[in-house]
C-alpha cells in the first residue's frame, strides 16, 4: 500500500487523495484482530461492491448499467436540445418520452461528452460510436453485476493505518463512495488497516443498521445483496408507482368530481384515443364504475390487487370489451401542481386516464367577479355587502357618510391612490400631510403607479402625467392575448385562439386538427436534405378525422398516421419505410404558427416543415 512504503511524497498524495487526517505521535498499538481489514479478502470485496459507482440512475440517459454520465450534458429528444443538470432533470425527459404513448423517442448527446465508469474512472467521449463500444462492454438489462445497490455506507469512516511493529503511523477519514473505493483498490497484501468500528449502513427502506466488527459488517452486506429491486432496466416507467396503493387511486377518484376521460389509448398498436372521445368514466370507492358515452350509460367494476410497482387493476364494464381486462397500474398523479390522472398498461395497450378538468369550471352568475349573485363580497373599501342583479357589491344599510363616493367621513384616515396614508378633507380629498410630492397636485411622485382617467394603469413620468404603457398584444385589434378569456358578438363567454377569434367555450377549437382536416394540402422545407425537398414537391397530404394521412402521387397512396398534442403545442408524423421516402417525415414536430392555409413546424434545430392548403 502506497502509505506504508516510507516516502514523505507518497504520503502527501494520500493526504491529497483521502483527505486523510494524521496524528504525528506514532503509538505502539496493536489492532483487534476482529477490525483488521486485509487487502483481497470478503470483507475488502464486499466493501468494494458497494462503493462501486453505479451505472443504473441514469439508464434514461444511457441504456448502460456499467456507467453514467457526468452532468451536466446536452441532449436533444425529438429536435428539442435539453441541458440536463442534475438527476432532477430526468423526469423532464421522461414527460417528453411519454406525450405520445406510441411514437419512438431518440435521444442523441452534444459530444463531446464525459463518462464515469464503475471504478470512477472518467474518459472524454468523442461521438457516439465510442459510447456505444463502451455500452456494450457492460451487462444486459437485470443481469447479475458486481455492483451492490441495496445498501449504502453512512459517511465519514475512518480507517486506522499500522506499520508492521504495530506502530500507528496515520488515520484516514473517508468522505464518500470515491474515495472509499480507491482505498480498497490500493490496498497492498502487507498492509496492516483497521476499521474504525462502529460503522452505520443505510439499508434501501431507509432504515439503518450498525456494524461492530468485521464479520457483522459482512453479515449484514451479505444479507442486503438481493434486499431490493436494483432497477438495471431501461424501462423508465417500471418505478413509477413505488407508491401506489388502493387508497391512493380512491384518493384521485374522490378528488375528481367530474370523471376520468381518456387522454390516449393505445390499443393492439393503434392509436384508438378518437375512438372513445366524450366517453365519462366515473370511479366510485365502492369499486364501481359508470361510463357515460355516445348518450348511453354503462355500469361494471374495478378492483385492484398488489402494491408498489407490481399493483394489478382489474376493469369488467359489459359492453366496453376493450377496457375489461387486468391491467398494470405504472402511474398515480395526484400532487398538487398536476392534473389527476392515472395509468394502465397491458403488454403494448395502454391507457392514461385524465379527471375531465373542462366540466370543472363553475359557471358564475357574474363572471368577472367568479361570483354568483346573493354571494357575501368585500367592497373596495373594505365593506363586507352582497352581489345585487348587476353583479355589484352593495353595503346594506350603508352609512350617512359625509363623502358618499368615498362611503368615508372628514378627518377618516384613508390610503391615496398611489398607496400613501392621508387624512379625508373638507373636499373629500385624500390629503397626505407633511409629505412632499414630486407632483403635488397628483399627490404623488415621479415613477409613481396611477390610473389615468380612462382607468388604465401608468406611471407619472416627469411632467407630472399619467403615462400608460401600450401591451404588445398577440392580438392587437382586439387588444388581447392568446388564451384571454373574452365575450364574442352574441354575448357568449369564450376564449381567444391561435387566429385571434373569441371562440365560445365548449365550441369545437379551430386550430390545428379541424385546420388540417380542411382540405388537401402541399409540403415545403428548408431542410438540406435534398431527398426530402424532391419528396414534398411530388405529393399532396389530405388528413382524416381518424389520424390517417394520405400522401398521393402519381404512384398512388400512401398512408401514415398524424396526432396532436394538447394546446397544439406538438404535431407527429409517421409514414411507413417504403420506397415513398415519406419516413424522413418521421418527427414530432414544434407548432410555430397556424393560418386558415399554412402550417408551419420546426424540427431538428428550428429546421422547418410548413403545410400550404393548395
Amino acid at each position: 500500500m502506497k502509505f506504508l512504503k516510507n516516502t514523505p511524497l507518497l504520503l502527501l498524495t494520500v493526504f491529497l487523495l483521502f483527505s486523510a487526517c494524521r496524528t504525528e505521535d506514532e503509538e505502539i498499538i496493536s489492532p483487534p484482530a476482529e477490525q483488521v481489514l486485509a487487502a483481497n479478502s470478503n470483507a475488502a470485496n464486499l466493501i468494494t461492491r458497494v462503493s462501486t459507482n453505479d451505472g443504473s440512475n441514469d439508464n434514461i440517459l444511457d441504456n448502460a448499467n456499467c456507467l453514467s454520465i457526468q452532468l451536466p450534458v446536452t441532449v436533444v429528444i425529438d429536435g428539442l436540445e435539453i441541458i440536463i443538470d442534475s438527476e432532477e432533470d430526468f423526469d423532464t425527459i421522461e414527460d417528453i418520452f411519454d406525450e405520445f404513448g406510441d411514437d419512438i423517442d431518440e435521444l442523441d448527446f452534444i459530444f463531446p461528452i464525459t463518462i464515469i465508469l464503475s471504478d470512477f474512472t472518467e474518459i472524454v467521449i468523442n461521438d457516439v460510436s465510442e459510447l456505444e463500444t463502451l455500452i456494450e462492454d457492460c451487462t444486459g438489462e437485470n443481469e447479475e453485476d458486481e455492483d451492490i445497490e441495496c445498501i449504502d455506507f453512512q459517511y465519514p469512516i475512518t480507517y486506522s493505518v499500522f506499520s508492521q511493529n504495530n506502530e500507528l503511523i496515520e488515520t484516514v477519514t473517508i468522505a464518500n463512495d470515491e474515495a472509499h473505493y480507491e482505498f480498497i483498490d490500493n490496498l497492498d497484501d502487507t498492509d496492516i488497516v483497521s476499521i474504525n468500528f462502529p460503522l452505520t449502513l443505510i439499508l434501501s427502506n431507509g432504515e439503518t443498521v450498525t456494524a461492530n466488527d468485521i464479520l457483522e459488517l459482512e453479515n449484514i452486506i451479505e444479507e442486503a445483496i438481493d434486499d431490493c429491486d436494483e432497477d438495471d432496466d431501461n424501462d423508465i416507467d417500471d418505478d413509477d408507482c413505488e407508491d401506489c396503493d388502493d387508497s391512493s387511486l380512491i384518493e384521485i377518484f374522490d378528488a375528481c368530481d367530474t370523471g376520468f376521460i381518456i387522454d390516449e389509448f393505445i390499443q393492439n398498436g393503434d392509436n384508438s384515443t378518437q375512438q372513445y372521445y366524450g366517453a365519462v368514466f366515473e370511479f366510485n370507492s365502492d369499486g364501481t364504475v359508470i361510463v357515460a358515452f355516445n348518450g348511453t350509460v354503462f355500469e361494471g367494476t374495478w378492483s385492484t390487487s398488489g402494491s408498489g410497482n407490481d399493483i394489478t387493476f382489474e376493469l369488467s364494464i359489459p359492453g366496453l370489451p376493450d377496457f375489461n381486462d387486468v391491467w398494470d397500474i405504472i402511474e398515480i398523479e395526484d400532487e398538487e401542481d398536476e392534473d389527476l390522472s392515472f395509468i394502465i398498461t397491458n403488454g403494448e395497450d395502454y391507457i392514461n386516464f385524465n379527471c375531465n378538468e373542462e366540466d370543472e369550471e363553475e359557471d358564475f352568475d357574474c363572471p368577472d367577479l367568479e361570483a354568483n349573485i346573493g354571494d357575501d363580497c368585500e367592497n373596495p373599501n373594505g365593506n363586507d355587502g352582497t352581489i345585487n342583479q348587476d353583479c355589484e357589491c352593495v353595503v346594506e344599510e350603508e352609512e350617512d357618510f359625509d363623502c358618499p363616493n368615498l362611503e368615508a367621513n372628514i378627518g377618516d384616515a384613508c390610503e391615496n391612490q398611489n398607496g400613501n396614508d392621508g387624512t379625508i378633507n373638507q373636499d373629500c380629498e385624500c390629503i397626505v400631510e407633511d409629505n412632499p410630492f414630486d407632483c403635488p397636485d397628483l399627490q404623488a411622485n415621479i415613477g409613481d403607479s396611477c390610473i389615468d382617467p380612462d382607468g388604465n394603469n401608468g406611471t407619472i413620468d416627469g411632467d407630472c402625467e399619467c403615462v400608460v404603457e401600450e401591451e404588445d398584444f398577440d392580438c392587437p385589434n382586439l387588444e388581447a392575448n392568446i388564451g384571454d378569456a373574452c365575450e364574442n358578438p352574441n354575448g357568449n363567454d369564450g376564449t381567444i385562439n391561435q387566429n385571434c377569434e373569441c371562440v365560445e367555450d365548449g365550441e369545437e377549437n379551430s386550430t390545428l386538427e379541424s385546420t388540417l382536416l380542411n382540405g388537401d394540402w402541399i409540403g415545403v422545407t428548408n431542410s438540406p436534405n435534398g431527398n426530402l425537398v424532391v419528396i414534398l414537391q411530388n405529393f399532396t397530404f389530405n388528413f382524416n378525422e381518424n389520424n390517417i394521412v394520405i400522401a398521393t402521387d402519381s404512384n398512388g397512396d400512401v398512408n401514415g398516421f398524424w396526432d396532436v398534442s394538447e394546446n397544439d403545442a406538438f404535431f407527429e408524423l409517421e409514414f411507413p419505410t417504403d420506397s415513398s421516402g415519406l419516413s424522413l417525415l418521421n418527427n414530432v414536430y414544434t407548432v410555430i404558427s397556424i393560418e386558415e392555409d399554412r402550417i408551419e413546424l420546426a424540427f431538428n434545430n428550428n429546421l422547418s416543415l410548413v403545410f400550404e392548403k393548395i
